[in-house]
């Protein structure tokens, strides 16, 4: 192979490793720190098949930041601010099995405690939760 093509072939990879790179950077999700406060008009819908499993929340959005206000029953809030109009109202988790972090979940629902997620919005049709906390 001539010294130019071997050349042109090293600065093409370099260049697509950092393209994918950049690409990845882009598409990854960060999760933020939600409360919630259980009761209310909150709700919870539980699938379960033979490959996963999924628990829906349905939940009111809080118009201010939970560090800024008390949150009233059935409402989630970022810790800075409320819910914005444009996101959604459901929290979805998707355990590997129905085990005691799920049904941690399911009572702080269902209770008037506060409770905490670290979420992410997927494509503006729920929030992904991807730790818990209680």
């Amino acid at each position: 192979m001539n010294k130019a093509l071997m050349l042109s072939l090293a600065a093409f990879s370099a260049v697509s490793q950092f393209s994918v790179t950049g690409i990845n950077l882009v598409t990854a999700q960060t999760p933020y720190t939600m409360v919630c406060r259980g009761t209310g008009n909150m709700k919870s819908y539980y699938s379960q098949k033979s490959n996963f499993n999924q628990l829906d929340i349905y939940f009111s959005k809080a118009t201010k930041g939970s560090g800024q206000s008390s949150l009233k029953a059935g409402n989630c809030a970022w810790v800075d601010r409320g819910i914005s109009n444009n996101e959604p109202s459901k929290l979805r988790w998707e355990p590997k099995q129905f085990d005691d972090s799920t049904i941690s979940l399911l009572k702080s629902v269902r209770s008037d405690k506060l409770f905490y997620i670290r979420t992410y919005n997927v494509e503006g049709s729920y929030f992904k939760i991807v730790k818990l906390g209680f």
